[in-house]
């Protein structure tokens, strides 16, 4: 507790007091090793930020002094990765803050669903029209911790989004405890079912970049916070993933 490296506790007598010494110690041990690397991943990440903001910046300064077209495809490549290596700390701290969470905070309160996929829909607006891709949303509430159920709601419309056919629609429905997302598109593997939710594990989609692997992480995360669940089903023409989060009785 005051930082010190404790030497472990002696016994003379019981096998089974001395093992159990043992086993605390070789416990204490391991919770600090992974304590030290949530805090050196966590550090790390937010040194690579700034560096990473400076190579985006100076990639878009070249784009705009660059005329020849083959100079340019060298800039545009720079300001891209750079830009999805930002996108991936954020979600590596976004995991990290998750992970250290032993509770949500008692701030749980009615959230209006339509309201959160409007303000999605306005962010990713450019993604949507360049897939003529249209969002459907039933009126309906959630009484959840509202800055995770908006970051679980976010990640799982942008897998949606990600995998979605063109010209099709993603429909977001919320009833009972249930918020389920569904998509039109190809279907997950037999062999990914189990593991999407794992971190780090992506499935490909076409035209799209390499993803993290860790959105349906961070909701798998949320859910289990709430004390719910996350499931992913395959439908006959896409994919459905449901979010079911324990309503407090009144």
């Amino acid at each position: 507790a005051n930082n010190e490296r404790p030497a472990p506790p002696v016994f003379r007598g019981s096998d089974e007091i001395r093992d159990l010494a043992h086993a605390v110690t070789a416990m204490r041990r391991r919770l600090e090793e992974r304590a030290r690397l949530e805090d050196n991943v966590s550090l790390l990440t937010h040194e690579m930020k700034s560096p990473l903001a400076a190579i985006r910046g100076a990639g878009e300064i070249l784009h705009d002094e660059i005329s020849d077209p083959s100079l340019t495809r060298f800039t545009d490549n720079v300001i891209h990765e750079s830009q999805r290596l930002c996108d991936l700390l954020d979600r590596l701290l976004a995991m990290a803050r998750l992970e250290k969470l032993e509770s949500l905070p008692a701030r749980k309160r009615r959230v209006n669903i339509a309201t959160l996929v409007e303000e999605w829909r306005r962010s990713r607006y450019g993604l949507l029209a360049d897939k003529h891709l249209h969002v459907s949303v039933n009126d309906g509430t959630l009484q959840a911790e509202e800055e995770t159920l908006t970051l679980a709601l976010f990640n799982l419309l942008d897998n949606a989004l990600r995998f979605a056919n063109a010209e099709t629609t993603l429909t977001v429905h919320v009833e009972g405890n249930a918020l389920t997302v569904e998509n039109i598109g190809p279907a997950i593997p037999d062999y990914a079912l189990d593991r999407v939710t794992e971190r780090f594990y992506s499935l490909p989609a076409p035209g799209h970049d390499k993803s993290s692997g860790l959105g349906l992480a961070m909701v798998n995360e949320i859910a289990s916070l709430h004390g719910g669940s996350l499931a992913l089903a395959n439908t006959d023409n896409g994919v459905r993933s449901t979010l079911t989060i324990p309503q407090q009785e009144h």
